[in-house]
């Protein structure tokens, strides 16, 4: 016969009397519980159990070093990047011949720079041949390289090249062609190019140097 429950005591009698109803109940509460952790985790309030307060903190850091990660990530590809330009410049004198260019020596690069394409370049602003804005996207170019038939290369330096080094070759050689009025030839140097930018280069006129990284 089922005993009639009527009090907080009851049910204490009867769960103690009947394991079975006690476990189901111990499952029932704490699925309830354990279905409610991460909203009370994410709103932090006052009271919480020392446990909470924990995981809270635990959540917190696990965010700041994902963080901090991302930005150690993005500065080691950042020199990764810059170490890559240094190279291909010194690498890229030697295959400009492919393009007709012999003698070619660096005018511009991470690593150096001369004084007299600086001189030229100011002379080409003052004579209204590029702005002052053009001039300053030309100086971001990583490599500018320029042979002993007058004729330079502005070349994109980059490990992961996209669309946009493309037209940025494209357009700073278009800018140093009406500096200097010689010959000027946009140029993508990477350790290798995806078929379709291969495409694309090849429409927009901009050579591509495969060199390893």
């Amino acid at each position: 016969m089922t005993t009639p429950i009527n009090t907080f005591q009851d049910i204490i009698d009867a769960l103690e009397r009947d394991p079975a109803l006690k476990l189901q109940i111990r499952q029932h509460i704490l699925a309830e519980e354990l279905l409610q952790l991460p909203a009370v985790i994410g709103q932090p309030e006052e009271g919480d159990p020392p446990l909470i307060h924990q995981l809270k903190q635990l959540d917190g850091k696990a965010g700041e070093l994902d963080g901090k990660v991302e930005r150690i990530d993005s500065r080691l590809g950042n020199v990764a990047g810059a170490q890559y330009e240094e190279r291909a410049a010194h690498r890229a004198a030697g295959r400009v011949r492919t393009l007709g260019i012999e003698r070619a020596r660096i005018v511009l690069s991470p690593g150096e720079s001369q004084p007299s394409f600086h001189d030229a370049m100011a002379e080409a602003v003052e004579h209204g041949l590029i702005s002052q804005e053009e001039l300053d996207d030309l100086t971001a170019t990583d490599i500018i390289l320029r042979g002993g038939n007058r004729r330079h290369v502005v070349i994109e330096a980059s490990l992961g090249p996209g669309q946009d080094d493309l037209e940025r070759a494209q357009r700073r050689a278009r800018v140093l062609a009406r500096a200097t009025g010689e010959a000027t030839t946009p140029a993508v140097a990477a350790p290798e190019l995806p078929a379709g930018l291969r495409q694309q280069a090849e429409s927009l006129g901009v050579a591509v140097l495969e060199i390893p990284a």
